[in-house]
């Protein structure tokens, strides 16, 4: 009598782990997603919470823009008018830490209430969207938060706003 596995056992067994990597790798990748999502939520929270007390000491200006590591270079000097708008000064005026913001999977965007990026919508405080450089189906997952602290998500297939 031989020893070992028959080629219909061996086969039975390569089918059940292909079934099983079909389903767990795909659920895989969107927890890390949605990991990256919560992150990017995280920040972008910090961001709006930071561009509404920016605005408390500035009124009537909002900064916005995309916020890039060119802004961690920033300072804060004294200025008026438009330039009260430029989103660098959350960084360069210490209302936000730096950070890298170019390792990030998410872009992120200082919003005026309506205007200061791709993102940004009416009420609009800050906003982030998921970098085209990932998966296809991820790379329309975006978050606003607006002035009220409300998390808005949008994009197709977009988990809820994580509560942070």
């Amino acid at each position: 009598m031989r020893k070992g596995f028959t080629l219909i056992e061996l086969m039975v067994v390569i089918v059940i782990i292909g079934i099983l990597a079909s389903i767990g790798v795909p659920q895989y990748i969107k927890t890390i997603e949605v990991s990256k999502a919560t992150d990017a939520v995280s920040l972008m929270t910090m961001i709006g919470n930071a561009n509404r007390m920016y605005r408390l000491d500035n009124s009537p200006y909002y900064a916005r823009g995309t916020i890039t590591n060119t802004c961690n270079n920033n300072t804060c000097p004294v200025v008026t008018g438009s330039a009260l708008q430029d989103k660098c000064r959350l960084i360069g005026c210490n209302y936000v830490a730096k950070h890298d913001w170019g390792k990030a999977e998410y872009d992120f965007y200082a919003c005026d209430g309506g205007t200061g990026g791709r993102c940004c919508a009416a009420g609009a405080v800050a906003c982030t969207r998921r970098k085209a450089t990932g998966p296809a189906s991820y790379t329309g997952w975006g978050y606003r938060l607006l002035d009220t602290g409300e998390c808005k998500e949008f994009g197709a297939g977009v988990p809820t706003c994580p509560k942070i």
